[in-house]
């Protein structure tokens, strides 16, 4: 099966990367294909159109049409992060807001595979 893994933060010593490594090293022993998809290595801005969004096709950063079309071929999607105050990393949820809301999470498994906090 193709999975695509999404990382969340972008910070300096984020615990998403043991997750990541985690998950990507259990499923490719399995065989699966993964992907990853890091916001800290994405060329997206603060979003402002999604791409269903544009009026014209020829108008989308092409690493956007790269970005959906590997999530449409995807068998499963696999989403990584570290507990930051309680919620989803906005870098992550920014990262998501850019595709279209189907077939984002339609018709195949997703997983969330966190980390938590240590302490209280």
């Amino acid at each position: 099966m193709k999975a695509v893994i999404f990382a969340s933060s972008i910070r300096p010593g984020r615990m998403n990367d043991r997750v990541m490594k985690l998950v990507s090293t259990r499923l490719k022993a399995l065989g699966h294909a993964i992907r990853t998809v890091d916001p800290k290595c994405t060329p997206l801005p603060i979003l402002k159109t999604p791409l269903h969004h544009y009026e014209n096709p020829t108008d989308i950063p092409k690493f956007l049409n790269e970005l959906n079309t590997m999530v449409k071929e995807a068998d499963m999607l696999l989403f990584t992060t570290g507990e930051y105050n309680w919620c989803t990393p906005s870098p992550l949820v920014n990262l998501l807001d850019h595709l279209p809301p189907q077939p984002l999470l339609t018709n195949r498994p997703e997983l969330l595979a966190t980390r938590p906090v240590s302490g209280n």
